[in-house]
């Protein structure tokens, strides 16, 4: 029986329909687009795409949320100004602007049709609608703070070297230099913060260095200070008809304390409302609403919306870095890394998150290439990616922030990651839980890792040393868990059998 049904398979696997056969093999079609986790579609020859392009603008700069609340607009060091659908997070079209706009600092008009860049000495406006450059501004030299357009589009404030603003006539290209203070001393300082009123005829400036620190406001037609108050500020906004200041102020120089919110009537001085629970002492950001009844106030733990009234606090928001409202109040747009971050201003909850801000490339590959370990720089994150779908399958974290870029390696066998960095500082994780070490010394100065990852290096010991030496926490220099190591070879990067 078995032969009988084998026999059939046989025949059908040989049968063939009449006709003549094919001259050749058919023809290849084009290789189809693979998708990445988020439906879009991956380049050509790629397998997988960690995080997502969606509201994602390397480099990005300055954004706008444009009056129909469904669009935002970006400008980055790419050089190119980005639309964005804020209900899809797909890129609607992008312009890439005909004049190298990358060192300087950049600004987007309210309305997301003009940009403006300013350099040492000079600021130039482009309209990259219609791809010509408008006008290229002389201004007052030194380092430019910052850069904003008013909400009309037709003027520009600059913030140059701590101690002036340049107003800016888009129009004309009249310049009206005002001196803030005295120049800053040389060395550290702080940076001036620049915003308009809604109707764009004054402006808050913050951001003056001690002993004149204080937040002004200013006529924009007249370029005259009309008021002030002294203090170091987090933040300071005016409200849409110019009538009123939202600063948060800090009590002491040294900003150790949270800031606390004041608003001001600026006709007699007065402080109007306040929330006192305060924001970070570091940095924040504070907005009116577009009706001027209540103001947001966020920083990276406390957000929250406050009646401009009372002081009361209406509900919290989304804490998180500097936001901005759309104008029918129902989002909160922010700058996340090298993208745009929107929220729900009711719930706090953000619209499609993607782990994508990572803002390194690659630093470290598990041996069979299945895992990266990808920095990013300043907040002290580490993303562990799967290559094979583009999953971000942990973030580490390191014990304390930092500002300069460490050394990677992966063990042998892909379960430990081990960073470095100068002066001989070391952290281990298991990868598989994320589990980390205390900080170690495995060297004075030398932070290269070993050949085949296997070994690291240590001045101490006087040569490279194996993974299994590394001391369960910090040290003295000789407590290595292996007893008194004999090093592999000297610091000449070759292993010894």
């Amino acid at each position: 029986m078995w032969s009988m049904v084998r026999g059939s398979l046989l025949l059908i696997g040989l049968a063939v329909p009449a006709g003549p056969l094919a001259a050749g093999p058919p023809e290849r079609g084009p290789m189809p687009h693979l998708l990445d986790l988020y439906g879009d579609p991956l380049p050509e020859g790629a397998v997988a795409r960690l995080g997502s392009l969606r509201l994602r603008h390397a480099g990005l700069k300055d954004f706008t949320v444009l009056p129909d609340g469904k669009t935002a607009v970006t400008v980055g060091e790419d050089n190119t100004v980005r639309w964005w659908d804020l209900a899809s997070g797909r890129q609607a079209r992008n312009y890439r602007l005909p004049t190298a706009l990358h060192d300087s600092k950049l600004a987007l008009s309210a309305d997301g049709t003009t940009v403006a860049g300013a350099s040492d000495g000079k600021v130039l406006i482009a309209e990259f609608d219609g791809g010509r450059a408008l006008k290229v501004v002389a201004v007052p030299g030194g380092f430019v703070d910052c850069l904003a357009f008013a909400p009309d589009g037709t003027g520009l404030v600059a913030g140059i070297a701590g101690f002036r603003l340049a107003f800016v006539d888009v129009r004309t290209g009249k310049v009206r230099d005002v001196q803030l203070s005295d120049e800053p001393a040389r060395g550290h300082r702080n940076f001036l913060r620049v915003s308009f009123s809604g109707n764009s005829r004054r402006i808050a400036v913050d951001g003056m260095d001690w002993p004149r620190s204080r937040v002004a406001v200013f006529d924009v037609a007249e370029g005259r200070e009309v008021f002030s108050v002294p203090g170091r500020a987090s933040a300071a906004v005016l409200s849409p008809d110019g009538a009123r200041l939202a600063v948060g102020l800090h009590a002491k120089e040294d900003r150790k304390e949270p800031a606390v919110v004041r608003l001001f009537e600026l006709t007699s001085g007065k402080v109007t409302a306040a929330d006192t629970r305060g924001i970070d002492p570091n940095w924040g950001s504070i907005e009116f609403t577009p009706d001027g009844k209540a103001v947001a106030a966020r920083g990276p733990t406390v957000a929250s919306l406050i009646d401009s009234e009372s002081g009361n606090v209406l509900h919290p928001l989304p804490a998180g870095p500097e936001g901005r409202l759309s104008l029918d109040g129902r989002l909160v747009v922010t700058v996340g890394w090298h993208r745009l971050q929107v929220w729900d201003a009711a719930t706090g909850r953000e619209s499609f998150h993607q782990p994508s801000d990572f803002d390194v490339g690659a630093r470290a590959s598990s041996r069979d290439g299945r895992v990266l370990a990808v920095e990013s720089v300043g907040d002290g994150r580490i993303g562990l990616w799967d290559t094979f779908d583009g999953r971000l399958m942990r973030e580490l974290r390191l014990p304390d922030a930092h500002n300069y870029r460490l050394r990677f390696a992966f063990s042998w066998d892909g379960r430990r990651l081990v960073a470095t960095r100068s002066m001989g500082m070391a952290w281990t994780w298991d990868v598989r839980t994320g589990q980390s070490t205390r900080p170690m010394t495995v060297g004075m100065r030398d932070e290269r890792m070993g050949p085949y990852h296997e070994y690291v290096p240590s001045a101490t010991a006087g040569g490279w040393l194996p993974w299994s030496c590394l001391p369960a926490e910090t040290r003295t220099p000789g407590g290595w868990r292996c007893g008194t190591p004999r090093p592999v070879n000297s610091f000449t990067g070759t292993l010894l059998d």
